[in-house]
């Protein structure tokens, strides 16, 4: 059974999937499906010639850079346009300082 299908439209926040094309395990059409029923805009991490746990170090370094793309990108956003957390004080300073014009421009 494929439960993940009807928990992803519960999910409000963004979502990352990663799923390899050639994984046997769970068929790559689970990951398409997911995305595109995803609530909120699901950004892919699909892998060619990966399966379901034999990644190497080229897909790893693929997804990993996947990932923290994906999580600058999220992390950024949060920090520019969402309200100070309540927990200021257990947050260091430079994470609160809101980052400047030219910091934004990403390469």
């Amino acid at each position: 059974k494929f439960s993940n299908i009807d928990q992803i439209k519960k999910v409000d926040c963004p979502v990352f999937i990663c799923h390899g094309k050639s994984d046997h395990v769970v068929p790559f059409s689970h990951g398409a499906m997911l995305q595109k029923a995803a609530k909120t805009k699901a950004e892919p991490c699909f892998m060619e010639n990966v399966g379901h746990n034999d990644h190497g170090s080229v897909a790893e370094a693929y997804l990993l850079k996947s990932a923290n793309r994906y999580l600058d990108y999220h992390i950024l956003a949060r920090r520019l346009w969402m309200k100070p957390s309540p927990l200021k004080r257990f947050i260091s300073a430079p994470q609160m300082r809101r980052p400047r014009r030219r910091e934004l421009l990403l390469p």
